[in-house]
């Protein structure tokens, strides 16, 4: 699992994707944070924790469809199932 870990995450900073997500991350957090901040008129930063998993509901299918996507392509699936499906 560690292997499997390892070799997706070299293959989402090895190009533009990872970098790409990443800053969309960091810019909707910082943006979230300052706006969450300036409304509310204090920096209690438990808000814009509870409330920034939203974003990750958006970014972990988009990423997990770049992989299955590859996956598909290279029918890896066809070692993991005992049977044949129809």
């Amino acid at each position: 699992m560690k292997a499997v870990f390892r070799h997706e995450l070299a293959t989402y900073f090895t190009g533009l994707t990872g970098y790409v997500f990443g800053a969309f991350l960091l810019l909707f957090g910082g943006i979230y944070t300052m706006v969450i901040c300036l409304n509310a008129g204090s920096a209690n930063f438990e808000y814009v924790l509870s409330n920034l998993s939203f974003i990750f509901l958006i970014i972990v299918p988009i990423l997990t469809m770049r992989v299955i996507a590859e996956e598909s392509g290279r029918k890896p699936t066809s070692f993991s199932t005992p049977f044949p499906c129809p």
